[in-house]
């Protein structure tokens, strides 16, 4: 008997996160084809540019002979050099990282003026609309 009611509330909660999925499929479809606001922000996401998106990994190693040759060794030196040979890479990406910074800045900005225009009566007008065009 317990074996019936683990397996039919099994069943329950399946179909309950069906259902949760489906809704949330046609909640967002509704959203995508009405939301003005939705739409401006996609367009705000399109012509604005960020540099970046790949991840780099820096290893640098440097091989010391003995103990004596490690404590003696220049840290700063050696990270200057380091440094030095990768000189143009760097500016590049400071040049980079400023221009994200800023980019970001006038996004936030341009996103924070994206005020919803739509109410809750314009919201049920929508449905309304996108129910009856679906009957038709």
């Amino acid at each position: 008997m317990r074996e019936v009611i683990v397996i039919i509330a099994g069943i329950a909660a399946a179909t309950a996160a069906l259902i949760g999925v489906c809704i949330r499929r046609k909640h967002s479809k509704i959203v995508k084809k009405n939301s003005i606001r939705l739409r401006e922000l996609q367009a705000l996401n399109q012509r604005t540019m960020f540099y970046g998106g790949e991840e780099k990994n820096y290893h640098f190693s440097l091989d010391c002979a003995s103990k004596r040759q490690f404590d003696n060794l220049e840290f700063e030196e050696f990270l200057f050099s380091v440094l030095e040979e990768d000189r143009e890479n760097i500016r590049t990406k400071i040049c980079e990282i400023a221009c994200n910074r800023k980019n970001y800045a006038e996004y936030v900005r341009e996103s924070g003026l994206l005020v919803s225009m739509a109410t809750e009566e314009k919201s049920r007008q929508s449905r309304r609309k996108s129910t009856a065009k679906r009957k038709k």
